[in-house]
C-alpha cells in the first residue's frame, strides 16, 4: 500500500514541475474529498502552484458549481470519464488555473447506487493548451475505503505531473 511519504514525494515533484513552467493547479474532488488538495498543500511551496479546490461530493455541486452538464449526468452518470473531464474543466475555469483535475469514483465500502463496485475511480486532467485533449485514466483500486482514497490521490498526483511534464508551451 502507498504511504503518505510517497504521496508527499510525488506532490513535491509536481509542485517543482508546475513552478518551473509557471503553472497553477485547481482540483475538483469527489471520492477523495479534498485529500488531493490537502496532500499538495502539505508540501512547502504549494502556494506557488495550488490555487484551490472544490470538494464536489454531491451531484448538485458537480452540476451547479463545476458546470457538469445535466446531459452528461443523464447519459454517462457521475462515475465516468465525461464527468471527470467536465469537473476538471469547470474547476480550471472557476479558479482561473492553467491546469485542472477532476476525480470521481466509488471509494466504498460497497457499490454505488448505480451498481458500480468500490474501487472504480476516473481521473481527468485538463490543461489550458491549444491542442491537447484531457489526459484521463480509469483505475480499479483494492482495499478499504481509505485505501481507495489514498491510491486515487497518488494516481491523481502522478497524472497531474505527467500532464504538466508533457505540456507544450503555447507561444
Amino acid at each position: 500500500m502507498h504511504t503518505h511519504d510517497e504521496q508527499l514525494t510525488c506532490a513535491s515533484q509536481l509542485i517543482e514541475h508546475a513552478r518551473l513552467r509557471g503553472l497553477h493547479i485547481a482540483c475538483a474532488e469527489s471520492c477523495t474529498a479534498g485529500m488531493l488538495s490537502s496532500t499538495i498543500a502539505a508540501v512547502s511551496g504549494a502556494s506557488d502552484v495550488l490555487l484551490g479546490g472544490i470538494v464536489s461530493y454531491a451531484v448538485s455541486v458537480k452540476r451547479d458549481v463545476l458546470g457538469v452538464s445535466q446531459e452528461t449526468l443523464n447519459n454517462y452518470g457521475v462515475y465516468s470519464f465525461q464527468c471527470a473531464e467536465e469537473m476538471a474543466q469547470g474547476v480550471r475555469a472557476l479558479l482561473k488555473a492553467e491546469v485542472g483535475v477532476g476525480i470521481t469514483g466509488v471509494a466504498g465500502p460497497g457499490p454505488s447506487e448505480e451498481g458500480i463496485s468500490a474501487g472504480h475511480v476516473w481521473i481527468a486532467v485538463e490543461a489550458q493548451t491549444s491542442c491537447r485533449h484531457p489526459l484521463k485514466r480509469h483505475y480499479l483500486f483494492e482495499g478499504t475505503r481509505d485505501d481507495v482514497r489514498k491510491q486515487a490521490t497518488l494516481a491523481a498526483l502522478e497524472l497531474l505531473d505527467e500532464a504538466i511534464v508533457n505540456m507544450q508551451n503555447d507561444t
